[in-house]
């Protein structure tokens, strides 16, 4: 058999299924296309429903519960006895490589917080959706799918929820509407520096932040909090926002070691070196690009740790 023929063999293997690829993507993405219109437009009326946002006391849950809600209230189920609608928010995350950390305990609050936080309370709520045909939705991260370094926990907890509440919409069907939030870089407490320490510790940190954003861009909260409303009201099953960083998934999927490769080089520094010295962050302070890429409050966040 001579080199002509191995390349007719090989066309014959790959070319049927890369045709079949290439046709059948644009009018899925079409379908989506038109079902994100028709999402826009045939969206659920919240008026007189009881929505439980988890983690809005300030950032996302926040704007969400105002996007929901004329006028801020409180409610408990002890009050009002239902509920149609769960917002699983609340979240935290880590800014240290998993070697930095001398007790791995200090880390927990991480999982309790965000996966188990969230599991509890779609345990305890769930009963009260599935009656009144409601929605269950959670905010996970597109770190389930990035390993972006020093935040490998908080990469595992994304990932975690993410399958959890995808399993939960196989086996839930119908009864209950499950929408899978995947958010890249948000206006938020996280973006703005607020990290747990590597010794469990509460602490802002603007260098720190600064690489590991560097140069992405960071959405305003308003227009993601926009974004999960009128979506989730549709119907919706996923959502990422901005809707660009979906692309990054793909680079995941048929790229993994040049997206590995990115990181090492981006993202490590030399021995002995503080993270503030990572590539990442030089990049972003030689060329001042800061004050285009990130928000205002992102350049001048509030103190709070608590």
């Amino acid at each position: 058999m001579d080199f002509v023929d191995v390349i007719r063999m090989l066309l014959n293997l790959t070319a049927p299924p890369f045709t079949f690829y290439l046709l059948l993507v644009p009018p899925y993405l079409l379908f989506k296309f038109f079902l994100g219109f028709l999402y826009s437009i045939f969206s659920e009326d919240v008026a007189g429903k009881v929505v439980i946002i988890t983690g809005a006391s300030s950032g996302i849950g926040e704007v969400v519960g105002s996007m929901f809600f004329s006028s801020w209230v409180n409610f408990s189920l002890h009050e009002v006895h239902f509920m149609d609608h769960l917002v699983n928010n609340a979240g935290i995350t880590m800014a240290a490589t998993f070697e930095e950390v001398q007790n791995v305990d200090v880390l927990r609050p991480i999982m309790d917080v965000n996966l188990w936080g969230s599991l509890y309370t779609t345990h305890f709520a769930l009963p009260y959706p599935k009656a009144s045909g409601g929605k269950v939705v959670v905010l996970s991260s597109s770190a389930s799918w990035l390993p972006t370094p020093r935040t490998s926990l908080h990469n595992a907890d994304s990932t975690a929820m993410r399958l959890f509440f995808e399993t939960l919409q196989i086996e839930l069907g119908n009864e209950v509407g499950i929408t899978v939030v995947t958010p890249g870089f948000i206006e938020s407490e996280m973006t703005q520096g607020k990290f747990l320490h590597k010794d469990g510790s509460l602490v802002i940190d603007l260098a720190l932040r600064d690489v590991q954003i560097s140069l992405f861009h960071v959405a305003k909260v308003a227009a993601y909090a926009k974004a999960i409303v009128n979506r989730v009201l549709g119907g919706t099953k996923y959502l990422t926002e901005p809707a660009w960083f979906k692309t990054t998934y793909y680079w995941k999927a048929f790229c993994p070691e040049l997206l590995e490769w990115c990181y090492r080089v981006f993202y490590h520094t030399r021995p002995r070196k503080p993270p503030s010295e990572a590539p990442s962050k030089r990049i972003i302070d030689m060329i001042g690009l800061k004050d285009y890429f990130y928000p205002g409050a992102l350049l001048y966040p509030d103190d709070k740790t608590d």
